[in-house]
């Protein structure tokens, strides 16, 4: 009978372990999953930060863009404003003059043209480029002093002494 008692001991024994064994992996389970579930909460709020971050930015920069398109619908306002006076303007002017007499208006004709004319003579006077540069070289200027006084490119000027030269008989 002792046996039989030692027995039933050792089986209840043997199953108290294997329920505190079952209890210790669960409660152990348990953990790691909470240790799981930490490190997503973790990672997840460091992505929510990321995206806030990038939000932020994000906005940001939307609101500058705004401001600047504001600005420039500000600016084209503005500038159609303008065009509207410049065009009443020029409306009114246009009236007055359709309002002068015929003879007045053949007499602004005549002096515009007469205008066009002493602009057209003026630019007749002026010497051309190629006779400037003749003259300055004539006068002793290097093609670089040439050049800076007329502004234009030492290469041109360069060009236009050889091309001249060759036809008047000089070197440059």
């Amino acid at each position: 009978m002792l046996t039989s008692i030692l027995a039933f001991v050792i089986a209840i024994e043997g199953v108290l372990i294997f329920l505190l064994y079952r209890t210790v992996k669960k409660l152990w389970d348990r953990r790691l999953q909470s240790d799981e579930l930490m490190h997503v909460e973790e990672r997840i709020l460091e992505l929510m930060g990321r995206f806030k971050k990038l939000a932020d930015n994000k906005i940001d920069s939307l609101n500058t863009k705004v401001k600047q398109i504001k600005d420039l619908i500000r600016e084209a306002n503005n500038l159609l404003s303008a065009l509207h006076v410049a065009i009443s303007e020029a409306e009114q002017t246009f009236e007055k003059i359709s309002e002068l007499p015929s003879n007045m208006t053949e007499t602004l004709e005549a002096s515009t043209e007469r205008t066009e004319q002493l602009e057209n003579a003026e630019r007749e006077e002026e010497p051309s480029v190629e006779k400037q540069i003749m003259l300055l070289k004539a006068q002793g200027l290097s093609e670089v002093e040439i050049a800076r006084t007329l502004g234009m490119g030492v290469g041109e000027v360069k060009l236009i002494l050889e091309l001249f030269g060759r036809k008047s008989g000089v070197r440059s």
